[in-house]
């Protein structure tokens, strides 16, 4: 029953009669304190069969249920049981896998949101979790595999947000548990593109993109001390390598002429976001970049 009351209302709100949908809006604001309720929205979210638009509507519900309704608040009475938690940490995943973006989308922003209550004390396999699927699906496509290492960015994102001693000691330990393998992919990444730079596909630039926002923060905030930490080092001068060359790739571009729309952004939005991975680098980590900043000036000198 309350599954087909919410299909039915879902229904009403994606429809265009106002007074159909002006009673669903009341029905689903009576049902915000039901028991069960967020994990059913998740659950219609997930199932392909329904319309997008309903799917996509009932996952913005969930989200805002979560938001409202997933810690204990001393002015609200309800909140969400437990099962109902290990329920929707269940499904937000695959969901989040979804190859329709919109859905994707909104199911990433509920993985962070979750993920920043709940991880590690409730959610403790999270991390394990999604580098096991990045190592599966990173090899499998690059669609399929940049879905996954978003997924892994959103909770590095949210977790590098907490300014507790206790939470930074914790992302501190998360880094060290990937760093290893988002620095492979970085390398993978960036080798594939030079190899072929005029046949660059957008999705492995994206994929590139996804990476140096991961080692971003990872290197910024997951390592204390850069310059007693090797792989790191190594990595920061892989990084000033791949500024040379792509300033070089840039100059050549520009004398040639070329049909490929993905080179301007092979160009323009890799080079940013490497040039803006080394500038917060150099600000938490001065003494590790300082070698490194006489060869960025001569790469566009």
């Amino acid at each position: 029953a309350m599954e087909e009351l919410l299909v039915s209302n879902l229904r009403a709100l994606v429809g265009q009669d106002s007074p159909l949908r002006a009673r669903a809006e009341q029905s689903m604001r009576e049902l915000e304190t039901k028991d069960g309720i967020t994990g059913f929205l998740l659950m219609l979210a997930c199932r392909e069969e329904v319309a997008t638009d309903v799917r996509w509507l009932a996952l913005l519900y969930a989200k805002n249920q979560v938001s409202r309704y997933w810690r204990q608040r001393f002015a609200r009475s309800f909140t969400i049981s437990t099962e109902e938690k290990a329920t929707i940490r269940q499904n937000v995943i695959p969901l989040a896998l979804c190859h329709d973006k919109r859905i994707a989308s909104q199911a990433l922003h509920l993985l962070g949101m979750i993920s920043l209550s709940d991880f590690p004390r409730h959610w403790p396999d999270l991390l394990q979790n999604l580098l096991k699927l990045v190592h599966d699906m990173a090899s499998e496509s690059l669609d399929s595999g940049n879905r996954s290492i978003g997924l892994l960015h959103v909770v590095f994102k949210s977790q590098a947000s907490k300014t507790l001693l206790a939470d930074r000691k914790e992302f501190i330990q998360s880094t060290s548990s990937c760093f290893s393998l988002l620095s492979s992919l970085w390398q993978d990444s960036w080798q594939r593109i030079f190899e072929q730079p005029m046949l660059c596909p957008v999705t492995e630039l994206e994929r590139f993109v996804l990476c140096c926002k991961l080692l971003r923060r990872a290197l910024a905030q997951g390592v204390p001390k850069l310059f007693a930490f090797p792989p790191g080092l190594q990595l920061l001068g892989d990084f000033v390598q791949s500024v040379e060359r792509w300033v070089a790739s840039i100059c050549n571009t520009a004398q040639q002429q070329t049909s490929n729309p993905n080179i301007g952004k092979f160009t323009d939005r890799g080079l940013y976001f490497l040039l803006k991975c080394l500038g917060q680098i150099l600000e938490q980590h001065p003494l590790a970049m300082t070698p490194l900043i006489p060869r960025l000036v001569a790469a566009w000198l």
